[in-house]
């Protein structure tokens, strides 16, 4: 729940940071 809002508030840093780390930005959330 927090991890999506917080993707959704900073779109951009959370994409920049998901395409540099995926696996590690998706297990940060997790």
């Amino acid at each position: 729940m927090v991890g999506r809002t917080g993707a959704s508030k900073d779109a951009p840093v959370s994409g920049r940071a998901g395409k540099a780390n995926p696996v590690r930005f998706h297990h940060q959330w997790d």
